[in-house]
């Protein structure tokens, strides 16, 4: 006889990092800390950047020089798309 195991997996919700939001910042430090990451969400990969890592640590630099990012004229139409879905 076999034994068959039912697994789910957890749902978690995908918001923009937000470098000003301690929340998102704390798991952001787990990340660093553990390699993993952690938490009740998970960030949204965001035009230019190629990894989540990588587009967290450029905002929270940006955030605390207070440098604003180049805005494309195409950026728009992409969070947008990002808001409405």
């Amino acid at each position: 006889m076999y034994d068959y195991t039912r697994t789910t997996t957890r749902l978690t919700p995908r918001v923009r990092f937000d470098p000003s939001s301690k929340k998102h910042r704390e798991i952001f430090a787990h990340f660093l800390r553990n390699r993993a990451w952690s938490g009740d969400v998970r960030f949204y990969l965001e035009w230019p950047y190629l990894t989540i890592p990588d587009m967290c640590q450029d905002k929270l630099t940006r955030f605390y020089l207070d440098v604003p990012r180049a805005a494309h004229p195409w950026e728009e139409e992409a969070e947008r798309m990002v808001d409405n879905s």
